[in-house]
């Protein structure tokens, strides 16, 4: 029976060295194998949205701006590209359609929410330069709840157009937004 115990101990540690060695090429591969920069490091991309909301036509026509603003390390074992993203009018990148404060939830309405909010979220800037499979644009919807006496949770919500009607009374006219690049990265 000793002898059994030791050749399962021997395994045992054998197999733990072997799973430490090759967690650690691991980890200092995504330290030290480079990312390479993109080939297009800056893009424009024209979008247009027009929707009808109590009544009232809204029209939003900007230009979503990306531009490549280095690499840095992500959870401090790898490396990854970053981006920014702004208008190119100048307004804020968060276009708020509605806010609302304690009202009912609109996607579970037995719960009462702090605060509720419906935006335009333009998308990653990532996605449209062609490094990522990112997210596009869509509408969003926020809710906060409270949880406790000091703690609230917060979950973003993609909305269709569907949806949107049913819950809000808003009726997606156009929703046009530019295609991602085809970038390369070497």
């Amino acid at each position: 029976m000793k002898k059994f115990t030791k050749v399962f101990i021997s395994i045992i540690v054998f197999l733990t060295i072997v799973c430490g060695v090759v967690i650690a090429g691991i980890v200092l591969y995504d330290i030290f194998a480079p990312v390479n920069p993109p080939q297009i490091t800056y893009g424009e991309f024209p979008f247009y949205v027009e929707y009808e909301m109590d009544g009232e036509r809204y029209i939003i026509e900007d230009t979503l701006i990306c531009e490549f603003t280095g690499i840095v390390h992500s959870l401090g074992i790898s490396k990854v590209r970053t981006w920014d993203k702004n208008l190119k009018s100048g307004n804020e990148i968060m276009n708020v359609l509605f806010s609302e404060e304690n009202t009912p939830s609109v996607l579970k309405p037995k719960r009462m929410n702090v605060e509720s909010q419906l935006w335009i979220d333009y998308g990653s800037a990532g996605y449209y330069m062609g490094d990522s499979t990112g997210r596009d644009a869509s509408f969003k919807y926020r809710e906060t709840w409270k949880i406790s006496e000091n703690g609230t949770n917060t979950e973003d919500t993609r909305l269709n157009s569907k949806e949107l009607e049913k819950h809000f009374g808003i009726k997606i006219i156009r929703f046009e937004f530019s295609k991602p690049i085809k970038n390369r990265f070497e």
